[in-house]
């Protein structure tokens, strides 16, 4: 989901099969989840709760027909108080989905994070042209800095730093 649609993780952990309307074709992103420490009695817990979004962060995610199917597919019996992530009526933690991606990648030889899933979705939308406003909009933000350097890199700077990352991509087949 991160991968097609831009979610960040925490949205996708605190989604419920209430907020999700496949009929009309839309996610209402209005909720995160958060993880803090309890230290009650010398016992230190971590704790998992949802936070509700403001501003340009509640916003209604626009799904493809693929994206339709595939959590339809991906859904069991309909229950509107449901988590979409695991099936039950219990906050996912989202540590155990990291791990098991990060798990997934380095099975088959590559570094993935949600972090990277959601630039490349971003980096996808920049190449096909979609307008900024719309990207910001599907991201949830109210502002993109772009930085503007005067020191444009040359050729040989930039082969510099291509080999950087293809040394640490052959390393990994090592």
């Amino acid at each position: 989901m991160t991968l097609y649609s831009g979610l960040k993780f925490s949205e996708i952990c605190a989604l419920q099969y209430g907020d999700i309307h496949l009929d009309e074709k839309y996610i209402d992103i209005h909720k995160m989840v958060q993880r803090s420490v309890n230290r009650d009695n010398n016992v230190t817990k971590t704790l998992l709760h949802t936070i509700e979004l403001t501003g340009a962060s509640k916003r209604k995610i626009i799904l493809s027909d693929f994206m339709c199917k595939y959590i339809k597919d991906f859904m069991d019996e309909y229950d509107e108080r449901k988590y979409l992530l695991n099936g039950t009526y219990h906050l996912p933690d989202q540590r155990t989905y990291q791990n098991k991606l990060k798990y997934l990648g380095n099975q088959n030889g590559f570094e993935v994070t949600f972090l990277i899933l959601r630039n490349t979705f971003k980096d996808n939308c920049i190449k096909n042209n979609v307008d900024m406003k719309t990207l910001m909009n599907m991201l949830g933000v109210t502002n993109i800095v772009i930085i503007n350097n005067d020191n444009t890199p040359d050729y040989f700077n930039n082969q510099k730093q291509i080999e950087k990352l293809l040394s640490k991509h052959t390393n990994l087949h090592e």
